[in-house]
């Protein structure tokens, strides 16, 4: 049984370059479960302190409560069905879950079990006490006395006694100090069980405030190979450079330490006499639950991140000044960060826990999840709840949507600005004055209405990783203009055959890469050829139409990186990052523009008219990298709005030609055929709302959703780059236009239904 971790994800072709790590703690069982809730600050409060005291009570059972074998508080440790039922019952009517729009975290159930467990136990001994058996103590000289991380003191220390009393003697609460301590008697490196585990918190309090001092210097450091530097800005780099090396050396420290607690547990022989085996007995059951604990804390971790760092964003100045003591936290604002550190701490105890937990089950002959801490098969952890009636979802989907096509000319007046690597920016202009002919399209819209029903398959850390089409499929149940398919294998259209399209298909499914194939097919319109009078650059009549039919195919693959800034993705409401490739390619008539760049200056480029080529089928077939983003509130309010933004580029091959003789026909043998490369520019915009129909709580989710998108294309041919010299380009500089700029766009509606 283990967490699943970064998964280092490889795939060939379109996906190699991009994929990266998984979120080590994103859970689709937490998405799905928390995905409607709106982000509230004292729901995200309740939350962190529930992660606050849970690290205190796993220090409570691991290494501050006296232990004796076969103690009775042990053997209640697990959580039962009944009792999680009754402890629910109970939240319900306590806010701020009397609010039923809100789920109960089972980290909430298991704080308020372990507390009323260890509130039966024997309580951790006072400084100074007298040791237990084995010659273990309770208290190591210099700890701080029943104090958790959040701030939780525990029961039974004397705050009041004076720091300078002698301590007095008192019998031994139990035969070890804890159950650590127990199971450090059982292995000859067991002494670095308790120590290293106490002195991690401090490890990694020393190794934050190093890191705090690092960032808040990076501001104020000059700039490598700017200018020489001076005595004063040498001994700052000097004393960075310092730090970077005690952050180095603490976080030597930590593995150090991990190491030794990992080699003592592996290293754990089988247990010999019936006290020792009653010792691994008590070490499995404590520690399975402790490990349990960690999972849980790790799968709600992500999503009060998210609703923390959005709840900040709507309080006022002085809301944002409470502090919270539990938490040792001046401000509320600081709060997102103190639960982003936190998944640090919990992952270096997971480290520790999940090597223990597996050796005390193998030593007693089972796996872990066969051990006490995992009997409750409720939980948000994929790994520990297996495959059940929630990793499987009827998604139903019916709407419409039209897609217009149109193509925005170059004219004579039109001008571009363009930034550029530096501070200044570069304006293009292109004048066609000279062009005898161009050409205007008239293409039907598609409208359509369509709806499909299947079956989607949550596969541990993958939502949608497999889908099963129950046969309900009405891409034209109507249908004007042609058609569009929103769904297909990305293998068939990289040319993948049979099986092993399909194995392509679900092994990116698998590695949680994302892919769309879209397929448009226009069947109505016309071209127009218009004469152009070359020396207004006005149109002179036309010179004659053609039907006009089109399929534009766009392939995307690509990666969702906001796992990698999950707290600042939240805050600014980005609900997703895809970084990815797309392919697009569609054919059409067109009349290709030859220009010459007659401006020398390196601001501003001013095209004009060189020559033109008779009306001719031009395939653009193009392959871009880039990034499609979402901004918006999430599926949490019950109406939002969302933008979308796509901005890709790239490149593909052009074949076209050019008469030797412009005016003679257009014959094969006045033909110049030409091989080129063309470079492409894709920003694609939406904007759209969603409507949640059914309550947070239900089961059934329906949502109406609307939104309107365009894409924006445009490519050309660079003929020839003349070189630059202090600023000035010299020689000519040419380029193949399209004549303008394809836009596809149009509106889209849906009533979507999940179950």
């Amino acid at each position: 049984m283990t967490r699943s971790r970064a998964v280092p994800a490889c795939a060939a072709i379109l996906a190699a370059a991009l994929l990266g790590c998984g979120a080590t703690a994103y859970n689709v069982r937490a998405y799905r479960a928390y995905t409607y809730e709106e982000a509230k600050l004292h729901v995200a409060i309740d939350r962190a302190e529930d992660l606050a005291v849970t690290a205190a009570l796993l220090n409570r059972i691991l290494i501050e409560t006296p232990y004796t074998p076969g103690a009775e508080w042990i053997g209640k440790l697990p959580l039962t069905d009944a009792e999680a039922n009754r402890i629910r019952s109970q939240l319900r009517s306590r806010a701020p879950y009397d609010n039923t729009d809100y789920n109960i975290p089972l980290v909430k159930v298991y704080r308020v079990h372990l507390e009323e467990v260890l509130e039966q136990a024997p309580k951790p001994a006072a400084r100074g006490s007298s040791a237990g058996a084995e010659g273990e103590r309770a208290q190591e000289p210099g700890d701080d006395a029943g104090t958790g991380e959040g701030g939780a003191v525990a029961e039974g220390a004397d705050a009041d006694a004076d720091a300078g009393a002698p301590a007095q003697e008192q019998k031994p609460a139990g035969e070890f100090a804890s159950i650590f301590a127990a199971m450090a008697s059982l292995t000859p490196k067991g002494e670095s069980l308790v120590r290293d585990w106490d002195a991690a918190a401090g490890m990694r309090e020393e190794l934050e405030k190093l890191e705090a001092k690092k960032t808040a210097m990076l501001p104020s450091l000059p700039v490598y190979g700017s200018r020489p530097f001076s005595a004063s800005e040498r001994e700052r780099l000097a004393e960075y450079d310092a730090l970077k090396e005690q952050i180095d050396a603490a976080e030597k420290r930590l593995d150090d330490a991990k190491r030794r607690m990992v080699a003592a547990v592996e290293t754990m022989p089988e247990p010999g006499d019936d006290r020792k085996q009653q010792i691994v007995r008590d070490a499995e059951t404590a520690v399975s639950v402790a490990y349990r604990l960690e999972l849980e804390a790790l799968a709600l971790l992500p999503v009060i991140v998210v609703q923390a760092a959005r709840a900040t964003l709507a309080i006022g100045k002085e809301g944002s000044r409470r502090p919270l003591k539990l938490m040792r936290l001046e401000s509320v604002t600081e709060l997102p960060g103190y639960l982003s550190k936190m998944e640090e701490r919990l992952d270096w105890q997971h480290d520790v826990l999940e090597p223990a937990a597996e050796r005390l089950a193998k030593l007693r002959g089972h796996d872990v999840d066969q051990t006490p801490g995992f009997k409750l098969r409720e939980s948000l952890v994929d790994q520990i709840a297996g495959i059940t009636r929630d990793s499987f979802r009827l998604d139903m989907n019916a709407g419409g949507e039209a897609l217009f096509f149109s193509q925005s000319a170059l004219t004579k007046d039109a001008q571009s600005t363009n930034a550029s690597s530096t501070s200044s920016s570069k304006t293009t202009t292109h004048d066609f004055t000279g062009r005898t002919h161009r050409l205007i399209y008239d293409v039907r819209p598609i409208y359509m209405v369509s709806g499909n029903v299947n079956v989607a398959f949550d596969w541990f850390h993958l939502p949608d990783a497999a889908k099963l089409n129950l046969g309900y499929r009405t891409d034209r149940a109507f249908s004007s203009g042609g058609s569009i398919e929103n769904s297909g294998s990305l293998g068939q259209q990289l040319g993948v055959k049979g099986k092993a399209s399909d194995v392509l298909d679900a092994g990116l499914g698998l590695l949680g890469v994302q892919t769309a194939v879209r397929v448009a097919r226009f069947t109505t319109g016309t071209v127009t050829e218009m004469g152009v009078d070359p020396g207004t650059d006005q149109d002179a009549g036309i010179w004659g139409t053609a039907p006009m039919q089109m399929q534009v195919t766009q392939v995307d693959v690509g990666y969702d990186i906001a796992f990698l800034f999950a707290q600042t993705a939240g805050k600014f409401y980005i609900e997703k990052v895809v970084l990815g490739a797309r392919h697009l390619r569609y054919s059409m008539p067109r009349i290709l523009y030859e220009m010459r760049d007659t401006n020398t200056s390196a601001d501003r480029d001013d095209y004009v008219f060189v020559r033109e080529s008779p009306a001719q089928t031009v395939q653009s077939k193009y392959w871009m990298g880039g990034v499609t983003s979402r901004w918006g509130p999430g599926e949490s309010p019950r109406l939002g709005w969302y933008f979308d933004l796509a901005i890709l580029a790239g490149a593909g091959p052009a074949s076209y030609y050019l008469l030797y003789d412009q005016t003679g026909s257009d014959v094969p043998e006045n033909r110049e055929q030409f091989h080129k490369t063309a470079i492409v520019a894709n920003v694609g915009m939406g904007l759209g709302f969603r409507y949640r129909i059914t309550g947070a709580a239900s089961r059934f989710k329906l949502d109406a959703q609307a939104s309107y998108r365009g894409d924006l294309i445009y490519s050309s041919i660079s003929l020839n780059s003349p070189g630059d010299k202090n600023g000035v380009e010299q020689g000519e500089k040419r380029e193949l236009t399209f004549g303008g700029v394809d836009v596809f766009h149009g509106p889209r509606f849906a009533v979507v239904g999940a179950f």
